[in-house]
C-alpha cells in the first residue's frame, strides 16, 4: 500500500540562501494576534481557578456492565492479582538463592593502573 502511495514521489531539493534564511524573522504582531493576546490576558485577570471551579462537584462514575458492555475490568483485576503473587514468589526465590550472603565488588580497574 505504501509503495502505491509513494511511487510517484520525488524529493524536493531546497537550497540554503544566506540572505533570507540566515536572518531572524521580524516579529510583526498583526491586529488579530494582538486581539488574541488581549483576550488571553483579560481571561486571566477576570477568572481564577478557584472561582471557575467553586461549584464543581466530582461525579463518581461506576461501571455498568449493561452500558459499558464488557467484563475486561474483571480480567484486569485477575492479572494484577496474579502479577502480585508472582512478584512475591520471585522475591522469595531470589532471597533463598542468595542465602543472605554479602557480596563485595572488587576494585574497578582504570587505564592508569599498571
Amino acid at each position: 500500500m505504501s509503495k502505491d502511495l509513494f511511487e510517484d514521489y520525488v524529493p524536493e531539493v531546497i537550497e540554503y540562501n544566506a540572505d533570507t534564511d540566515g536572518k531572524l524573522p521580524i516579529n510583526k504582531k498583526t491586529e488579530s494576534n494582538l486581539n488574541e493576546e488581549i483576550v488571553k490576558t483579560e481571561h486571566k485577570t477576570k477568572t481564577s481557578a478557584k472561582d471557575l471551579f467553586k461549584d464543581y462537584v466530582p461525579e463518581v462514575v461506576e461501571y455498568n456492565e449493561v452500558i459499558d458492555g464488557s467484563d475486561e475490568y474483571k480480567i484486569r483485576d485477575n492479572h494484577l492479582e496474579t502479577k502480585q503473587d508472582l512478584i512475591g514468589k520471585i522475591r522469595k526465590a531470589k532471597a533463598a538463592a542468595k542465602g543472605n550472603q554479602t557480596t563485595f565488588r572488587g576494585n574497578i580497574r582504570t587505564e592508569n593502573e599498571k
